[in-house]
């Protein structure tokens, strides 16, 4: 059966469907208020918050027509959908606070048309109506979708034709606490359907999951998801399976919703071991998620095609208060690697991440955001944390802080939280997020764009030099995947040619691989190759007497990487770059370790206390790196070059 009801008759079944889901004994904490007595007198501004930190620019979104600050309201859960077919248009939605004394809130929502330079506010979805849990998509038209939890758990799912400046009365889609929504943009079976699941134990009907076959003008009966995931999102393949993430964790999958002609099921859900049970009541965010439980594949056509990514924060075993964690299937949900964790910082006490949110762009990579404490040590002081992989989870470029520190504590509106979740749209050059953050003492909602991790290397040697300038050089003009195409549009240009000059030196370098047992040792060539010992363990044997300079023979949290020599002649293995004291040690590959053929404790570095060593080697053979401290630990950059003669 299918459901189209227009707004008044949805309010006048709040009271039945309120009924549902208040058999457990679980609390519902998207209960409606009363609406705040409206204030005598002009609303009081201030000035626009713009931040920026790192050459990253953050701009405030909850806005009034002018432009200015809000004075006295809050702003949190941010939701954001980019159109496709003009990716400068797009539309954050939120829950707006009018008063911080209130925790009555409304739907609020901005769009922009200049790529997130600057947004309007035109107003609430629907004035004096409660609203809550803003979930945003977009279709392959251009058309945006808000859906808005109301009281009695329903939701609404509103629909924008004219780049979300304004929204339709909504349709009734069933629903329930903490819904999410996913939007089928494949150009097969399932295009244009819409997925939305939500919290079981909240929810307006037997079930938790609807779908829409006719581009959201009705919704379908609810069914039962196996697993009932809940907190978390949904996300779509190339073929049109569906795939539902939930905290606990969880993966349901369905390759056959897609199909109208068929009925409603999913095919399996498979529990996953991310290491640690996701947060709820931690201290950064006192009455909320510490994050929702993220669910993305790859659909580049690339080596990754159809590799699915599970991210969360957890609270993983030992002091440490919070992590994010990543984990990757490649076969399609069945199995799952065991879970990687991407913040780099040591191991402790105080350092918690956060808000974990994460995209997958359309050339593959993943990029994730969280709030991060590793600098304050203090629960409610937080940074935007950003990190990136190109290789599928397995390596990640370096933890870079994004904005300044904010108090997570400050601007409550009778709620102690900072909402439930931020949100992140990747592309092929960038991240854009929305998230909320305190930088002028209150609640508000800012976006911003995180450039990718680049470098305009077009002969693949990890330095932008003269042979790179001079493939722009030769190149310029249309091309069709062209090395030099650094901006990838088509022509090799004046911008590639900046880019070029802004990147001149070392490439960035991604981090870490993960080395800790000698039989795991990832193979690399020639060339730098970020490493970092913080999490390692210290199993491994002590280096023989031979190796003892004067400190021992003890090596510290090692990393082992396998190398396969390009050439016949002397191999050199360089740390001296690294900011900890070192050791080093080369093996042949017999074994794990083989025979010992060099070694090296104080060789380079600023104070002479980082480790550099040669050996011989032959062209097509493997040998083992191992990298390690002395009493010490940290990270750095292996530089391995044969030297053939």
């Amino acid at each position: 059966m299918k459901i189209h009801l227009v707004p008044a008759l949805v309010s006048s079944l709040l009271p039945a469907l309120a009924a549902f889901g208040q058999t457990t004994g679980e609390k519902h904490r998207e209960v409606p208020t009363g609406r705040p007595a409206a204030t005598a007198g002009p609303v009081v501004t201030s000035p626009p918050v713009r931040v920026e930190r790192g050459g990253h620019l953050s701009v405030q979104v909850n806005v009034d027509a002018t432009g200015n600050n809000i004075l006295g309201d809050a702003a949190n859960e941010p939701s954001i959908a980019i159109d496709p077919t003009d990716p400068r248009r797009a539309v954050i939605g939120w829950r707006q606070f009018d008063s911080v004394f209130s925790s009555f809130r409304e739907g609020g929502y901005a769009w922009t048309d200049d790529g997130g330079q600057t947004w309007t506010f035109p107003g609430v979805l629907e004035e004096g109506v409660f609203r809550s849990d803003p979930v945003l998509d977009v279709d392959a038209d251009g058309r945006f979708f808000y859906n808005s939890l109301t009281g009695g758990f329903v939701n609404t799912i509103h629909v924008s034709t004219d780049g979300g400046r304004t929204f339709d009365m909504g349709t009734f889609a069933f629903g329930g606490d903490k819904q999410w929504m996913g939007i089928d943009r494949t150009g097969g079976t399932g295009h244009g359907n819409v997925y939305a699941n939500w919290t079981r134990t909240f929810s307006t009907c037997d079930g938790q999951f609807t779908l829409s076959y006719d581009d959201g003008m009705s919704y379908e009966d609810c069914i039962d998801v196996p697993g009932a995931p809940r907190w978390g999102t949904i996300a779509v393949d190339a073929d049109g399976a569906v795939y539902i993430a939930g905290t606990g964790f969880v993966v349901a999958k369905s390759t056959t919703l897609r199909d109208p002609g068929l009925p409603p099921a999913f095919d399996f859900a498979t529990p996953i071991d991310l290491g640690g049970p996701g947060l709820f009541g931690a201290a950064p965010n006192p009455g909320g998620l510490g994050g929702q439980t993220w669910i993305d594949v790859d659909v580049s056509g690339g080596p990754r095609h159809g590799d699915v990514y599970l991210l969360s924060t957890v609270d993983p075993p030992g002091n440490d208060p919070a992590d994010v964690v990543l984990a990757r299937s490649t076969d399609g949900g069945l199995t799952w690697s065991d879970p990687i964790r991407v913040n780099d910082d040591p191991p402790g006490p105080d350092a918690w991440q956060w808000f974990a949110t994460m995209a997958v762009a359309p050339d593959g990579r993943i990029d994730v955001v969280w709030n991060d404490t590793r600098n304050s040590l203090e629960a409610n002081i937080s940074e935007l944390y950003y990190a990136s992989s190109r290789d599928g989870g397995r390596t990640w470029f370096e933890n870079t802080p994004i904005t300044p520190a904010f108090d997570s504590w400050l601007g409550w509106p009778q709620q102690n939280k900072l909402g439930d979740y931020y949100d992140m749209v990747s592309d092929d050059r960038a991240a854009n997020v929305a998230y909320a953050a305190t930088f002028n003492g209150e609640q508000d909602v800012y976006f911003t764009r995180i450039e990718a991790p680049s470098c305009a290397d077009a002969d693949g040697d990890s330095f932008v030099a003269f042979t790179d300038l001079l493939a722009v050089i030769g190149g310029w003009g249309p091309c069709d995947g062209c090395s030099a195409d650094f901006d990838g549009d088509g022509v090799v240009g004046v911008t590639d040619l900046l880019l070029v000059l802004a990147g001149w030196g070392r490439c960035p370098l991604p981090c870490c691989l993960p080395t800790d047992a000698c039989a795991d040792a990832p193979t690399v060539g020639d060339g730098p190759v970020r490493f970092s010992t913080l999490l390692s363990s210290s199993g491994d044997p002590s280096l023989p007497a031979r190796c003892d300079e004067g400190g021992g023979t003890v090596v510290s949290k090692d990393v082992w990487i396998r190398y396969a020599a390009a050439c016949d002649g002397v191999v050199t293995a360089s740390i001296c770059e690294a900011d900890f004291d070192t050791r080093l040690a080369a093996y042949d590959d017999a074994d794990c370790p083989g025979g010992l053929l060099a070694c090296s404790d104080d060789a380079c570095g600023p104070d002479g206390t980082r480790s550099e060593l040669t050996f011989e080697a032959t062209a097509g053979r493997t040998y083992l790196i191992r990298v390690g401290g002395n009493a010490a630990s940290g990270q750095g950059v292996l530089v391995l070059t044969c030297d053939g003669g």
